[in-house]
């Protein structure tokens, strides 16, 4: 979708902004009359490549990946929070009643290094506990326990309420967006999904981008106020293979949202030293201040 002039007021340029064609896309939806949004499946080897050859355009990535590309390209600016946990730990045993129970059992998650896997990992290890990881395809993860072929799992919205709608045995046994608050202190939940950009170019046109975010949050506040309407959006706009009554109740489970960078600092910078914690490899060094935009 490429609609060359932004007309929003105050805006008087082209604005680009690369988005995963998933969930954290759905506030955008209503705008791309008035912006150019390119869809993108795999951040490494579509978006990593855009950010370090500093191409002027706002980018939602992980902000476990936003952090680690901080160290190569140190003008990149956190701007924002996106979403603050979409994940979810189903299972299909009926007597766990605790996380003590996972202990040594098999737990299917996405890749190796993604957001379900390190959320994961830090829950796991707060909680004192090592399950057996099996990694895999976070939608084909999903067909196994609809199929009932596996006992847990860690899958992000929408694909959690997809499963609880199609097998009865599935039940929601962790939500990390709780669990995670609950451990930290923190009211927020998981700070797993950034929108970033350039100093240069987010100073050059401060203005313009006063007028984007303004309207950003008002499509945030829309999608969470109007789940029904949305979720047809989403089925429409990102072809997201899930009928829309099955996104209309996962939207609330979303945690959709745009906390300013400097707001949520503090929790950013704690669910960074988590990570860290839990495997150095994964993040490098915690950012620094100059990291946080606004």
């Amino acid at each position: 979708m490429k609609f060359w002039m932004f007309l929003l007021p105050g805006m008087v340029f082209s604005l680009t902004i690369y988005s995963p064609k998933a969930a954290p896309a759905l506030p955008l939806l209503r705008l791309t009359n008035q912006i150019t949004v390119i869809f993108y499946q795999d951040v490494t080897t579509e978006i990593l490549p855009k950010i370090v050859q500093h191409e002027e355009a706002l980018f939602i990535i992980p902000a476990n990946v936003a952090a680690k590309l901080y160290q190569r390209t140190p003008d990149l600016r956190l701007i924002g929070i996106t979403s603050t946990g979409m994940l979810a730990l189903l299972t299909t045993n009926q007597t766990y009643t605790n996380w003590q129970d996972l202990a040594g059992k098999q737990v299917h998650i996405g890749s190796p290094g993604s957001s379900p896997d390190m959320v994961s990992r830090v829950l796991f290890r707060m909680k004192g506990i090592k399950p057996e990881i099996v990694y895999g395809d976070s939608p084909q993860i999903a067909q196994l326990m609809i199929a009932g072929k596996i006992e847990n799992a860690v899958l992000p919205e929408p694909l959690v309420s997809l499963v609880l709608s199609k097998n009865p045995q599935v039940r929601l046994f962790k939500v990390y967006r709780e669990e995670w608050n609950q451990i930290f202190s923190t009211r927020s939940g998981v700070p797993q999904t950034a929108i970033v950009s350039f100093a240069g170019f987010l100073s050059r046109h401060q203005r313009e981008m006063v007028s984007f975010f303004q309207a950003y949050q008002k499509e945030v506040a829309w999608v969470n106020a109007n789940p029904a309407e949305a979720s047809k959006l989403g089925v429409v706009g990102l072809g997201l293979q899930v009928p829309p009554e099955v996104i209309e109740k996962s939207i609330p489970r979303m945690g959709l949202t745009y906390l300013p960078a400097r707001m949520i600092r503090q929790e950013v910078l704690t669910y960074f030293k988590a990570l860290k914690d839990t495997d150095e490899q994964v993040l490098g060094n915690i950012p620094d201040d100059n990291f946080f935009a606004w």
